[in-house]
């Protein structure tokens, strides 16, 4: 007799774990759907997740030939961050719109192939890019996704 009443309340504890993992997932796929809803400024090849090192901002190239510092697989660049799109999980949150900051800009497939490239570029030409780096230790960025938007 008792072991039914065990049985009974082991299937009554996992039907309650079934719904309630049903419904936290409605809930996540809710609040994704309204993410999804806000307008984007361009269309950016390398998707809507940011990695948990990253921020993803929008900025304006300053043009200034000391800092376009280039050699074979990266420039420095300057410029100032227009608006925070968005940081990774563990991307600290001492960038703040206003803010000029210096970071290497990779070449790669998300970005500028080569120097030329860069410098092209007309100042003040406004960027989305994904930047890496951890302004709590020290302002050292990379950059190795960067698309112009003008």
């Amino acid at each position: 007799m008792y072991q039914t009443y065990f049985i009974d309340a082991i299937k009554l504890f996992l039907i309650a774990i079934l719904f309630s993992c049903a419904t936290s997932s409605k809930k996540k796929q809710g609040s994704s759907e309204s993410n999804n809803n806000e307008p984007i400024k361009a269309d950016i090849p390398w998707g809507p997740d940011i990695p948990p090192e990253y921020a993803r901002l929008e900025g304006k190239l300053i043009h200034n030939e000391e800092v376009f510092n280039c050699n074979d697989t990266e420039c420095t660049i300057q410029f100032i961050v227009k608006q925070v799109l968005g940081r990774g999980a563990t991307f600290s949150d001492k960038i703040m719109t206003g803010d000029t900051l210096k970071a290497k800009l990779k070449y790669g497939v998300f970005s500028i192939k080569d120097s030329s490239q860069l410098k092209e570029l007309k100042s003040p030409t406004s960027f989305i890019a994904e930047m890496q780096g951890n302004p709590l230790i020290e302002k050292k960025f990379t950059i190795y996704k960067f698309q112009k938007l003008n």
